[in-house]
Parts: C-alpha cells; structure tokens; sequence
C-alpha cells in the first residue's frame, strides 16, 4: 500500500469525492491481485462507479445514500 495514501485515510472522509477516488484505486489495486477473472471484472466495475459518483461532486451524505441504495447488496 502507498504509504502517502494510507496516512491521507486517517483525514480524509472515504464518502468525500477525494475519498471515493482513493477508494477506488485500492478496489483497482486489488483487482490486479485477482486470480478469478470474474472478481477481477467485479472490482474494476466498483471501481469505475466509484470514479463516477466522485465526478458528480456531490456532498458527502448523498454519496454514502447513494452507495448504500445502489451497491449494497440487499
């Protein structure tokens, strides 16, 4: 893990538009360790839903609704 991103968590909220993105980046960072092909594929689409919910610029308490209707499993 990047040592400068892993001290930013301690600071930065993980539903903020910064905080989704860095998010983002571990959910790719972990798809590449993937062996299972179909995980991989699932962690590179969180990923990319992840990126696109940040660049909506949205408060931080519509983008943890968001996630909780929309990728949580139910």
């Amino acid at each position: 893990m990047n040592l400068k991103r892993f001290l930013k968590q301690f600071v930065i909220d993980p539903n903020s538009s910064e905080g989704l993105r860095m998010r983002a980046e571990v959910m790719r960072e972990t798809g590449d360790k993937e062996q299972d092909p179909q995980q991989k594929e699932k962690s590179y689409l969180y990923a990319e839903v992840l990126v696109a919910v940040a660049e909506e610029n949205w408060p931080v308490w519509k983008n943890k609704e968001f996630i909780r209707e929309n990728l949580r499993p139910k």
